[in-house]
């Protein structure tokens, strides 16, 4: 018998591994689907199992154990979360009992949250059943327990005109408000030309012929270009750059909340700015015919459009036309520098195309006449840089880069913010006008670029330190002011090359 129960044992321990042992704890970023959740970690993605997709949501930093299913997939257990994403939720409130209840809107969300029946928000904001709200989370759900909430903002009725907006914004966290400690910082910036020019580096360009080319209902500038043909055939391209730096102080309330916006968010309805206002629609705006300080790149090109020289520094600029993408396409067009696409579709959507290009045409003659009072041709203009630009895209796409052709199809709101109708802009359109652009600031991307490597090179062959500034697209960029010394160590490196 002995002997029977130690063959046993040995049978026990021969066996493989057991099938649900746990492999050494991951940290990954949750993905939820309208079925299910994955976890997102460096060894790759796992979905998760049973039970712990109660207590995630989209965007959670979460430690997990790897664990194989009885089919032998590799599976992710919530072990535990360590940095929600979410600090708010946007939901349909409705009673239950002394209980107030929201329903995430969200439907990749399966768990309701509670309002207690302490909690007076509702009635002091006078919220009703059906209404939708954005809620604050006080607790997040677990497996056995359901996540609590405080109203914050009644949105409306489930047949609010902005609730896709606005579920948007609290889905992610944007807010259309700004602290007022930084709109104070704000208030108390002017421009004084007079004071920027005492800067040896800054150099006044106002006698210079600049233009913006932004979408027509663009509200602030950020960046302009000029454009000269040069004596032996090639051109010299002014890429200009609204001067945030200037104006921007580190570590100042605008800048930490610069940095934690990161980036001006276009919605459907509005624009949630990176900066107050009064920086990016007015002292950052490259408005025309208002000086304004930027930092400007001038590159030299030859016929092939390749880069022969460049030289970035701070500038002193005063745009002179104002265009929007389809005015510029509409000029391009009348030149026979492109054409448009053909229209298709029904009749009355036809017609109506037809009739945005007739306006668009009006407004490019606008532009061209004032360009006339400066003794430019503004056709002429667009054509040399529409030039340039299929240039670039040759030597671009020689190197193997590619372009995608994708319409960006927008909604157009009547007054009431309720979708009317939406515009498909031309292909073609965006390939021409809005691609000057484009090009121009990745051609100026990359001519700062090769200062700054062959910088850190040297500094790395020489033992020095790695790290050093570099300029950087400042308007659109968090922490604007660390690029304040950029100018002093860019100016007087303009160099000859070849790209």
């Amino acid at each position: 018998m002995g002997r029977n129960n130690k063959h046993k044992r040995g049978a026990r321990n021969q066996r493989g591994p057991v099938r649900s042992e746990r492999r050494p704890s991951l940290t990954g970023r949750v993905q939820l689907h309208e079925h299910s959740a994955y976890v997102v970690t460096e060894n790759g993605d796992y979905k998760v199992m049973g039970r712990g997709k109660r207590e995630i949501m989209d965007g959670d930093t979460v430690a997990v154990s790897i664990k194989n299913s009885p089919h032998g997939e590799r599976r992710a257990v919530i072990e535990s979360v360590v940095e929600r994403a979410a600090i708010s939720v946007v939901g349909t409130y409705q009673t239950a009992g002394p209980l107030g209840v929201i329903e995430p809107l969200d439907s990749r969300l399966k768990a309701d949250f509670f309002i207690l029946p302490e909690d007076t928000s509702a009635d002091r904001l006078g919220v009703h059943p059906g209404d939708a709200v954005v809620a604050r989370i006080l607790t997040y759900p677990t497996r056995l327990e359901s996540g609590t909430v405080t109203i914050e903002r009644r949105i409306g009725g489930d047949d609010a005109p902005d609730l896709g907006v606005q579920y948007v914004m609290a889905r992610y966290g944007y807010t259309d408000s700004y602290p007022e400690a930084a709109l104070d910082e704000a208030e108390g910036l002017s421009l004084d030309v007079s004071a920027a020019l005492k800067d040896p580096l800054r150099r006044d360009l106002r006698d210079r012929f600049v233009i913006t080319i932004d979408p027509v209902d663009a509200r602030d500038f950020d960046d302009a270009i000029s454009l000269e043909r040069t004596p032996e055939g090639g051109y010299k391209l002014g890429v200009h750059i609204a001067d945030v730096s200037h104006y921007v102080a580190w570590d100042g309330h605008i800048d930490l909340e610069a940095r934690h916006r990161t980036t001006s968010v276009y919605l459907a309805d509005r624009v949630l700015p990176m900066l107050p206002e009064r920086l990016s629609c007015d002292l950052c705006s490259l408005r025309p015919d208002e000086d304004r300080l930027a930092f400007t790149v001038d590159i030299e090109l030859d016929a092939q459009g390749r880069v022969r020289h460049y030289d970035p520094y701070p500038s002193v600029i005063r745009s002179r036309v104002r265009m929007d993408y389809d005015g510029a396409e509409a000029l391009l067009v009348r030149a026979g520098a492109v054409e448009y696409s053909v229209l298709e579709g029904a009749a009355e959507d036809v017609a109506a195309a037809e009739t945005s290009r007739e306006e668009a045409l009006e407004r490019g003659l606008a532009c061209e006449e004032a360009a006339r009072g400066y003794n430019v041709d503004l056709g002429d203009f667009l054509v040399a840089a529409n030039e340039l630009a299929e240039l670039r895209r040759r030597i671009r796409r020689a190197r193997g880069s590619v372009d995608f052709d994708t319409a960006e199809i927008r909604a157009l709101l009547d007054e009431d913010g309720v979708p009317a109708s939406a515009k498909w802009p031309s292909l073609r359109g965006l390939y021409s006008a809005r691609c000057m652009l484009r090009r121009s600031s990745v051609l100026t991307s990359g001519a700062l670029a090769v200062p700054a490597a062959a910088s850190t090179a040297a500094c790395s062959s020489s033992g020095l330190p790695r790290a050093i500034p570099a300029a950087r697209r400042s308007s659109m960029m968090p922490s604007c002011a660390s690029a304040t010394a950029a100018p002093c160590r860019l100016s007087g490196l303009g160099s000859s090359c070849t790209r």
